[in-house]
């Protein structure tokens, strides 16, 4: 864009400037997803239409930056595609717009259920990259840490089945399977349909 003294903005090419710049984000993006869906071996028309979706979602979430719902979708889309790193950055901001609008939230019960759902999903993320072959550890893989998300979030909403689960998968990870049989029976009565942690 020529900005030299004299001369007037063209608006249209700061619009093309910005254009190019979300397509390359995007782009950036669909390879990200792209090659972990590629790996599970789904159907082109499949791909396809989850691309399309995938575009979507990342275009709207960069113009609702505030919207809980965009970020804990795009969180979900990318913790679908094993892109953990992105699922994270994702599910903390879903949970910063969620606890920025907390005046403004009518169904307590609800909210509780949202925040401890996007919390235990934060640290679900933390918990298989922690697992994952090659993960090199960071603070942020601390197991102690992590346990600590996933019993916040079960003092937020202890009715989620899911939270749980992934406090007793933790436990199994670092050979703690006495911890983890502890809280995966309780699951099983408590939660007859409930059939994760049976395995």
């Amino acid at each position: 864009m020529d900005l030299h003294p004299g001369s007037q903005p063209d608006p249209t090419a700061l619009e093309d400037e910005r254009q190019v710049d979300d397509d390359d984000d995007e782009e950036e993006d669909d390879e990200d997803v792209g090659e972990a869906s590629s790996s599970r071996g789904a159907p082109n028309g499949v791909l396809e239409k989850e691309k399309i979706l995938r575009t979507a979602l990342v275009a709207v979430s960069k113009r609702m930056t505030n919207n809980f719902h965009c970020a804990f979708h795009l969180g979900l889309m990318y913790f679908r595609s094993q892109n953990y790193t992105k699922a994270k950055e994702a599910f903390k901001r879903a949970l910063e717009n969620l606890r920025a609008q907390r005046s403004k939230i009518v169904d307590e019960k609800r909210w509780g259920a949202m925040e401890a759902r996007t919390v235990s999903l934060h640290a679900q993320c933390c918990l298989y990259e922690l697992t994952a072959p090659g993960t090199t550890p960071t603070e942020e893989h601390n197991p102690a840490d992590i346990q600590e998300q996933f019993v916040q979030a079960t003092k937020i909403d202890n009715m989620q089945p899911d939270i749980w689960n992934n406090l007793g998968l933790l436990h199994m990870s670092l050979d703690k399977f006495e911890g983890a049989r502890m809280i995966l029976q309780p699951i099983l009565s408590n939660f007859t349909q409930y059939n994760d942690a049976i395995s």
